[in-house]
């Protein structure tokens, strides 16, 4: 199944019939709402963020779907080992690290990605 999102500049992806899915700084959730849309039968989908009015929302957003895990996370620390994930996402949170620590961040996430991955 293919995914677009004209908002994000016409990024399209490809998912398989089951997915896992980290969404970094997810905020109020939109990308796995999104993700959702085109695929909802997703496995699991694992939103981190650091703010309690984000997490609060995304909670909200969430609240009858037991297949996403909202964990407070600061990305200016290092990842916790959640397994294997089938893609990545993140929109307007990385940039805001300092970029010794974005570097980290994309070695951690390449780490923690299956073989045939993605990173938005």
């Amino acid at each position: 199944m293919d995914i677009c999102t004209p908002g994000l500049r016409g990024t399209c992806v490809t998912l398989k019939a089951r997915y896992v899915v980290l969404d970094l700084g997810t905020g109020d959730g939109r990308l796995i709402k999104l993700i959702k849309v085109n695929k909802p039968d997703i496995e699991e989908a694992v939103a981190l963020d650091v703010s309690p009015t984000m997490l609060k929302s995304t909670r909200d957003h969430f609240a009858n779907d037991s297949r996403i895990k909202i964990i407070e996370h600061d990305l200016s620390q290092p990842l916790p080992d959640f397994g294997y994930f089938d893609a990545v996402v993140s929109s307007f949170a990385i940039h805001h690290l300092k970029h010794e620590r974005k570097r980290e961040l994309k070695k951690s996430m390449t780490s923690s990605i299956q073989q045939e991955y993605f990173v938005i």
